[in-house]
């Protein structure tokens, strides 16, 4: 019944919709911030400067952690390090690393790592992304890792794994999109160079040669190319998903790249819903039952235990047909209103007994 149906049931039916305009959830969820102004409220307090109390109690926790972290720091790690690579066996070894106050490590291998190989088409296309000249006899060993740690890419670094799907710079600035299938350690000559193996996804186009958008969420569409290639990972921008193609789910050939980490996230007018609180003496927009009306309503009480109004509402003055359109008289009932037919505050200002919109 409709007890049962609470904010946490009911805000379900609009994660769909959510989801498909700004991606995974906890991208831009407040539990943490709602989490600690629970953890505020229960705090004994005598109301007196509760803003500056809260922040100094915040900035003692952070200096501790800040200072627990240099004394871990300190600590022998039990990592590896070899010339061009580094690695560690979990991230809280990895990011205590990038940490590090005499070496900042801006890539770190994490995970169990084993020696595998290449083929020669393999080599031959690590020696032309490397940009070196492929010699008749060199020495060649490849490390392989299931993770990689990039300390400067987000706040406090990122994880790229195998299996996930990443946007990918070229020398032209040029973005596509691949998924990791291997991250390698080349070494060649006794130098490390650290490389992903991918696949590559090419952007779908129409049939009049346009780039296919998907009309919802105004993202494109990419299509796997079944072929496999190398980029450093210093070529890395950041991690995207692929959504399957929504009208061919069971069997997709394109997905809609969902770009949950781009540095902002394009809005238009219309999809910004700004909630409006009404109060007392306001002057609002008000929602017709029929059609696409909207009145003009002045606010004479607030109730906020059933979130309705109580107004006096406005409209044209017809034994003054000389008066401009733009004027409105208040009409003789008062109603309710409740606040889910409110659109906003009303344009204008009171001149004399008229509304002037």
């Amino acid at each position: 019944g409709l007890k049962s149906c609470v904010v946490t049931l009911h805000n379900l039916i609009h994660y769909p919709e959510e989801i498909k305009r700004f991606s995974s959830p906890d991208n831009y969820w407040c539990y943490t911030f709602e989490r600690a102004v629970h953890g505020y409220v229960v705090r004994s307090s005598n109301n007196r400067n509760m803003e500056l109390s809260f922040s100094n109690s915040e900035c003692l926790r952070e200096f501790l952690k800040f200072h627990s972290g240099n004394v871990q720091s300190s600590m022998k790690l039990n990592t590896s390090f070899f010339p061009g690579y580094v690695h560690a066996s979990t991230i809280s070894e990895a990011v205590t690393m990038a940490k590090h106050r005499d070496v900042a490590y801006q890539s770190i291998l994490v995970g169990g790592k084993k020696y595998t190989s290449l083929s020669t088409h393999e080599v031959t296309e690590v020696f032309r992304v490397l940009k070196k000249q492929q010699l008749k006899h060199f020495t060649l060993a490849v490390i392989q890792a299931p993770s990689i740690y990039m300390s400067q890419h987000g706040l406090g670094g990122t994880l790229y794994r195998v299996g996930e799907h990443v946007l990918v710079s070229d020398d032209a600035g040029e973005l596509s999109v691949a998924k990791i299938d291997a991250i390698l350690a080349v070494n060649i000559e006794e130098e490390y160079h650290l490389l992903l193996k991918g696949e590559e996804y090419a952007q779908s186009v129409t049939e009049t040669g346009d780039s296919r958008i998907h009309t919802s969420s105004e993202n494109p569409f990419v299509e796997s190319t079944s072929s496999m290639i190398f980029f450093p990972c210093k070529s890395i921008v950041r991690k995207v998903m692929l959504f399957p193609d929504p009208d061919h789910l069971h069997d997709p050939y394109m997905y809609v790249v969902i770009d949950h980490q781009r540095p902002f996230i394009p809005l238009n007018k219309e999809a910004v819903i700004v909630p409006h609180f009404p109060e007392a003496g306001d002057m609002v927009c008000v929602r017709g039952t029929i059609g696409n009306e909207v009145y003009f309503a002045h606010i004479q009480s607030v109730n906020k235990n059933s979130n309705t109004c109580q107004v006096y509402f406005y409209g044209n003055d017809p034994g003054h047909p000389s008066i401009s359109a733009s004027k409105y008289k208040r009409l003789k009932l008062q109603e309710t209103v409740h606040w889910s037919s409110i659109l906003g505050t009303a344009k204008g200002q009171f001149i004399g007994h008229y509304w002037v919109a």
